[in-house]
This record gives structure tokens, C-alpha cells and sequence, in this order.
């Protein structure tokens, strides 16, 4: 997934508005939702926001995040479309963002144009340092020893840019020659210092890098400094906020601040730690920084803030998480709309969930399973209504097949003395007797890629049991042999992924958390399995528990379904319901 430190804050209705309507927070509500959808077609709209400075970092985020690049030919012909400084700085920003080469020639004209004004020169150095090239490099090191002190200063900035480009693609000794460069120019003294931190870093020595730095911090406490940190410590964001008070955060500007310092800092979750800490009395622009910096640490926090703040708060939270641009988001939401303690936010969380579904091209199978969480989960009509056509559509192309047909063992086979029909549902084991060995019953048809949904309980009080598949029967043996999905009655391992007969292991556990808030004991559950070449993913009662990727390539991608009750004291597992889809 590709993450960009420069999203758009999205605190409104999903809704995709019409470049026509003369609102500035139309225009805004236009970006965002080309923010989530990725829509190509409206970059050329997005190119006249660009000319507008109220509207030009919107645009140009939107512009950044469509798919294939397809908005740099607007970012490019923008440069020629506008004079206004602001504008144009953005635009410079963008395409070095983007690190494209072909504007190079754009941007150094308009750093040699003297008249350009100084804001647009220093964004272009910037830009050039990001694009990091031997030719835009060239430029950016001619202006290190600028007699414009702004310049000088930018195009540090601008090596300092490139340097962590090379950091990220491992090339150490251009990473180095950066740094080098900025030091042999004598930029300005804190500038040099940082630069030759950065270079001690490089050589392992640990502990210069922090006096250093520490040394710059109490000279020069401001943002110019520590946005030249290319990979900030703990202690530096701790230097950063003995410079704020928690009532600055309250400002847009300063929550970009801190979201660009985070993001570029290894140890993230302590970062959210002590932001959390810092802004402990009021915890929204905390909300704020976790989803300017877009990455998947923020949804960790974004989740735990959603639960557990105040009602701004989780108000804040949760249309984060409903707006969330990315697939991954997904599991997080199913599992907070089953869970969440307050309905309005249950509903929002759960239609954040069904746009996932609806605009992300997701495999068939999986789509099916989504539809079906969907439809389990939702109370209103309103919910059940975006997704039963999907639905419908999805069962033209791959129809659904009943496994059970709730009366007879017809397509299963196994011992009839263990198992039994009753109540529409198989059940195997007995609650009067032990039973000494496992037994299984299984299906005469086997399968490879599918999606299989169920209802499962098991009650003992030691119950075990478990849905068998890409298995096969042990020759001459009562055992299996294949991937299982497990469960047992006191809850302990539903949703988890065992290795039965073969590696005789967990292959993968369902986070003990998420089985307490979605797991009944003694009730009816539902268990679903999805393979998918490689993938293996359950889910219980909708949630997602597994995400398991087979790297193997000897262990079989085909075989028969079976359902367990393992020996052991007296106990009964029963499973009703059974369909499944097959590509």
C-alpha cells in the first residue's frame, strides 16, 4: 500500500461533490473523495484548484494520490498556469514529492529566474533535492554557497531530502555524500551540525548524533531545525514538544509539524506514546496527527482512541477510520462495527466498511465474505441495501452451494455412529460418554480456492473440535492431515489456524481480544474460511482472525473439507449451514 504524509483531512459526509458547487468546502469534500476513489477523471478539475491558492494543497494532495501517476501531466502543465507564489511553491512541492525527473528543466528555470520570488526558488531546491538525480543535485549544490542566506539554507534542505531518499534505497555512500556536501559548505552552523550528526550516524557512532543534535535543539528550538533531522529519535520529538504547549496542537499547522517529524522516525509507536502523553488533556489532535501520517501504526491508535476517548474524540476517531483510503483498514472496521459500544458510531464504522467494499477492486471470493459480514452485522435496512445487489451480482458470476442439506449425510462420509443429523445441524461426540480417538466426517468432493461460511458450536467442558480443509484422510488411520480451523468450548482457540497431523502446530492465533468481543460461549457462531491460492483468512462471527500466507510451495492447495470432535471427555460440536462458493 502507498502511504503519503500529505492526506487531506477528511472530517465530513462521504459524498462526492460537483467542481459547480461554489462552496469552498465543496470543493474540499471534491478532493477528498478523489483522495479515496483514486478517480482519474477528474484531474483536469483538479488542475483549476491547483491555480487557486485556497484550494492548492487539496488539490495537489488528490493530484498525488491518483493511480499511474495520472495527475503529473496537470502538476507539470501547471507550473506554466500561475504566477502566484504560493501556488506555485505547492506545485514545486508535489512534483518533488512525486520525484519527477522529466520537470527538472521546469524547475530550474524557475530557480535562475532571479525575479522568481524567494519562497518559489527555495521550493524548487527542495523539489530538486527530492527528486535526487546526479542533474538536480547539480543544481541544488550550486546554491549551497548562494549569498542569499534563504537559499543557502534551502538547499541544505533540499540535500538533506535526498539524503533521506538514498537512506531508503539503501545507497549509503550517496546518502553520505549529502551530508558531506552540506558540511564542506558551512550552510550555517546548527545546519552543519546536523549534517555531520547525520554523517556520524552513518558511521555508527551512536552517540554523537544525539549531543549533537541536543546542542542544535537548545540553539535553535524551532521547526527549521528539526525538519532537517532526517531520522529524528524519541529524544528529538521530546525536544520538539518542550518548544509547544499542548494547546498549539489545537493548530492545523503544528499537528503537520509533528505528523512529518513522526513519520520520519523509526520508533513510531512510542512516538504516539508520548504525543498521547503530551496531549493527554484533549486527545483530538492526536486523532489529527495519526491520520495526517496515514500509515498502519496510525490505525493501532486511531482504533484505541475510537474505544476509548471522550465523545469528540471518538467522533473524530471513527470518521478517520470511516474514511481511511486504504484496503487494510478493513478487518479494523468489521471489528468495530460488531463491537463498539455506541450504535450512531457502529452504523458509521460499518458503512466505512461497505465503501471499502464497494470501491476497492477485491477478489470475488472475498468480496463474498465481506457481503455476507455485512449482512450479518447490519441492523438498519439502509446497510442491507448497499450490499444485497453486490451481493446478487457477485452470485450470478460464482453461485453459492449447500454442502448439508439439513436432513442426511448425502455428500459427507465418516462413522454415523459418531456423528449424527439432528435439528437441521451435524453433530458429533456425545454428551453421555468419552470418546477415545478423533473422528472426522468429511466431504466426497474436494476443493481448492473457496470461500466456505458455517454455523459452529461446541459445548463439554473440554469441547474440541474443528473445520478441516485442504486435508486429507491419514491411510489406514482415523486422523486427517491439513490445515484446521480450530475451536474449542471455552473459547481459548476459535479463529485460529492449526497444522493438524502435519507440522502439529499453531500455524497462526487469533489475538485472545478479539475472540472475548466476538466469540458466545455455547452459542451458534459463524465460522468462515477463505483460500485463496496461498492466503488462508478465518473469520468469526465476520471478524477477521487469520491472515495466514503459505510459503511452502509443497504443502497441497486442494483436498476434502471435514468436521472435527476430538477425543477426549464428554462433548459435542455441531455445524449447520454450510455453503460454499469455489472459483
Amino acid at each position: 500500500m502507498r502511504y503519503t504524509i500529505f492526506l487531506c483531512v477528511f472530517w465530513g459526509i462521504l459524498a462526492t461533490v460537483a467542481w459547480g458547487d461554489d462552496s469552498l468546502h465543496a470543493q474540499k469534500q471534491f478532493c477528498d473523495e478523489a483522495v479515496r476513489t483514486g478517480n482519474v477523471a477528474v484531474a483536469e478539475e483538479l488542475g483549476k484548484m491547483l491555480l487557486d491558492v485556497r484550494m492548492n494543497t487539496n488539490a495537489r494532495t488528490a493530484l498525488e494520490n491518483l493511480p499511474n501517476a495520472a495527475g503529473l501531466p496537470v502538476l507539470r502543465a501547471a507550473l506554466g498556469k500561475t504566477s502566484e507564489p504560493n501556488c506555485l511553491a505547492g506545485i514545486l512541492q508535489s512534483l518533488g514529492n512525486q520525484r519527477d525527473a522529466v520537470s527538472i528543466p521546469a524547475i530550474g528555470e524557475l530557480l535562475k529566474n532571479e525575479a522568481s520570488a524567494p519562497c518559489v526558488r527555495a521550493a524548487a531546491l527542495k523539489a530538486l533535492g527530492r527528486i535526487a538525480t546526479e542533474d538536480s543535485l547539480a543544481q541544488v549544490k550550486a546554491f549551497l554557497k548562494a549569498p542569499q542566506q534563504e537559499l543557502r539554507q534551502a538547499a541544505a534542505d533540499g540535500m538533506f531530502f535526498a539524503a533521506e531518499v538514498f537512506r531508503k534505497e539503501n545507497q549509503k555512500e550517496n546518502e553520505k555524500g549529502c551530508y558531506q556536501a552540506v558540511l564542506d559548505a558551512k550552510v550555517d552552523e546548527p545546519t552543519s551540525r546536523i549534517a555531520k550528526a547525520n554523517l556520524a550516524s552513518e558511521a555508527g557512532i551512536v552517540l554523537l548524533p544525539a549531543v549533537t543534535l541536543d546542542a542544535v535543539w537548545k540553539e535553535r528550538p524551532d521547526a527549521t531545525v528539526w525538519d532537517r533531522i532526517a531520522a529524528p529519535t524519541p529524544q528529538d520529538l521530546e525536544n520538539y514538544l518542550k518548544t509547544k504547549k499542548p494547546e498549539d496542537f489545537s493548530s492545523e499547522e503544528v499537528q503537520q509539524e509533528a505528523a512529518n517529524l513522526c513519520l520520519r522516525m523509526d520508533a513510531k509507536e512510542e512516538a504516539f506514546a508520548k504525543l498521547q502523553a503530551f496531549c493527554a488533556q484533549d486527545l483530538l489532535p492526536v486523532v489529527r496527527i495519526a491520520n495526517l501520517m496515514g500509515i498502519p501504526e496510525s490505525l493501532v491508535i486511531l482504533e484505541r482512541l475510537a474505544r476509548e476517548g471522550d465523545d469528540r474524540v471518538m467522533d473524530a476517531a471513527t470518521q478517520a477510520l470511516g474514511a481511511w483510503p486504504t484496503y487494510d483498514v478493513a478487518p479494523l472496521l468489521m471489528r468495530l462495527a460488531m463491537t463498539h459500544p455506541v450504535e450512531k458510531y457502529r452504523i458509521r464504522l460499518l458503512r466505512g466498511y461497505i465503501r471499502i467494499l464497494k470501491r476497492w477492486d477485491i477478489a470475488i471470493l472475498e468480496k463474498k465474505q465481506m457481503c455476507h459480514a455485512v449482512l450479518a452485522v447490519a441492523t438498519r435496512a439502509e446497510e442491507r441495501e448497499m450490499v444485497e445487489p453486490i451481493l446478487a451480482s457477485l452470485n450470478q458470476s460464482l453461485p453459492e452451494k449447500a454442502l448439508f442439506n439439513g436432513k442426511d449425510f448425502t455428500g459427507w462420509e465418516g462413522r454415523e455412529d459418531i456423528f449424527q443429523v439432528v435439528e437441521g445441524a451435524i453433530v458429533g461426540g456425545s454428551m453421555e460418554k468419552p470418546l477415545g480417538q478423533n473422528e472426522f466426517l468429511t466431504t466426497k468432493e474436494r476443493f481448492g480456492d473457496f470461500y466456505l461460511r458455517l454455523e459452529a458450536k461446541i459445548v463439554g467442558e473440554k469441547g474440541n473440535a474443528g473445520i478441516q480443509f485442504r486435508s486429507e484422510r491419514i491411510p489406514n488411520n482415523h486422523e486427517m492431515i491439513g490445515y484446521q480451523a480450530d475451536m474449542t468450548s471455552d473459547g481459548g482457540y476459535w479463529g485460529c489456524l492449526y497444522d493438524e497431523s502435519r507440522r502439529r502446530k499453531m500455524l497462526q492465533t487469533a489475538p485472545p481480544e478479539i475472540q472475548q468481543a466476538v466469540w458466545k460461549p455455547g452459542e451458534w457462531t459463524r465460522y468462515e474460511i477463505l483460500c485463496d491460492g496461498p492466503i488462508v483468512k478465518l473469520f468469526v462471527n465476520g471478524v477477521q482472525t487469520v491472515e495466514y500466507s503459505e510459503l511452502d510451495d509443497s504443502i497441497p492447495k486442494t483436498g476434502l473439507l471435514g468436521l472435527q470432535i476430538h477425543a477426549g471427555p464428554p462433548a459435542q460440536s455441531s455445524y449447520r449451514n454450510i455453503f460454499i462458493t469455489t472459483k
